[in-house]
């Protein structure tokens, strides 16, 4: 079984809402408060199949380093202004479960708008007869995981967000 990682350096794109995972037998809903999501700093030069998201439950803390030109890109290319602050999160090491397809992913981004003002979007990974992404977390049950990858199907990041 392949173990998947999130890399060191990530793009913070916005606060995950709620996702609705299909696991062949039964559809489950996660309502996912407190939980970031995030990119790699490539995220928007992946071609379809290639392009993954995290979504992560973690502590997150304030860091004096300052972030790396490519992810101040990404997040600039997302945001339309420089990022304020990194922040350092404590997430787990390995990905290695597979949890299923994710079907709908809600999440509140302030992207192209006064920091603080944020809109809530809510994307349909079957949309215009897409294959949703394959869902990978650091726990056997959804519920139990405090860090998700989704990656592949049709699903691409573009500056304007998830397509």
């Amino acid at each position: 079984m392949r173990a998947h990682r999130i890399p060191d350096r990530t793009v913070a794109l916005g606060q995950v809402l709620d996702l609705v995972v299909d696991q062949g037998a039964e559809r489950v809903k996660l309502h996912a408060s407190g939980w970031w999501l995030l990119t790699t700093v490539d995220a928007m030069d992946r071609a379809p199949g290639y392009a993954r998201i995290f979504l992560v439950q973690a502590a997150a803390g304030a860091s004096d380093s300052e972030p790396g030109a490519a992810a101040a890109d990404t997040y600039r290319q997302w945001h339309e202004r420089d990022p304020s602050e990194v922040l350092e999160l404590q997430i787990p090491s390995s990905l290695p479960h597979a949890l299923g397809r994710l079907e709908t992913l809600g999440y509140r981004s302030d992207k192209w708008s006064t920091v603080g003002d944020a809109v809530d979007y809510e994307h349909d990974f079957y949309e215009d007869g897409g294959t949703p992404p394959r869902l990978y977390g650091d726990r056997a049950q959804l519920a139990d995981c405090s860090a998700l990858l989704a990656v592949g199907g049709t699903m691409t990041i573009t500056a304007r967000g998830i397509a």
